[in-house]
């Protein structure tokens, strides 16, 4: 059950993201033309868009993935099984993100609206975290922070070791040499 809300929440959450226009009225709000709200999810995905956007920004379009990853492990495990340092990686992975866009794009990419949100593209939360870091670390500083604070949420939030992927490659690669020495012919095998 948990499973069908977490993704269902997420195709709404992505929906209202994606359609996002800034014409369209909010819950509540009395509009010149109520009939063409463009949101494909109506006055209440404006809303849930509008108030995402004004936050984070583009950072927010991390949202609905985490939300998708979090009900289909619901689905594979048969359970909520959301964990603190889960949750704690994916709410600093989306901070962080929300600074990188605030640093480099102009506004929050929306497909039917091209850019909105011209110079909040992290948000109010985003463009304030990353002016601080500027102001202290410098363009090079903030970036490298940045990098490492990405890398550092994303090993929090998933279930994965740098150990164990290395480990993995490493076996991958070998096991393909083997397959390669099995399969090729041998020059010495073959009779003429």
């Amino acid at each position: 059950m948990a499973g069908v809300v977490l993704l269902t929440l997420a195709l709404l959450l992505g929906l209202s993201l994606l359609s996002y226009a800034p014409r369209d009225p909010i819950l509540f709000e009395e509009s010149f033309h109520p009939e063409s709200v463009q949101n494909l999810i109506g006055q209440v995905g404006m809303t849930l868009a509008t108030g995402v956007f004004a936050a984070v920004g583009g950072g927010g379009y991390l949202a609905p993935i985490a939300l998708g990853i979090l009900g289909s492990r619901c689905f594979l495990r048969g359970g909520l099984g959301v964990t603190l340092r889960s949750a704690g990686g994916f709410t600093t992975l989306l901070l962080f993100l929300s600074m990188l866009v605030a640093l480099h794009l102009p506004g929050v990419p929306t497909i039917g609206s091209g850019w909105v949100q011209e110079g909040l593209a992290g948000g109010r939360i985003g463009g304030a975290l990353s002016g601080l870091l500027v102001m202290y670390f410098a363009p090079a500083g903030a970036h490298i922070v940045l990098i490492a604070g990405l890398l550092v949420s994303v090993l929090v939030a998933m279930p994965v070791s740098l150990v164990a992927f290395g480990q993995r490659c490493r076996s991958c690669r070998l096991r393909r040499r083997l397959c390669r020495r099995q399969t090729a012919p041998r020059p010495w095998s073959r009779r003429r």
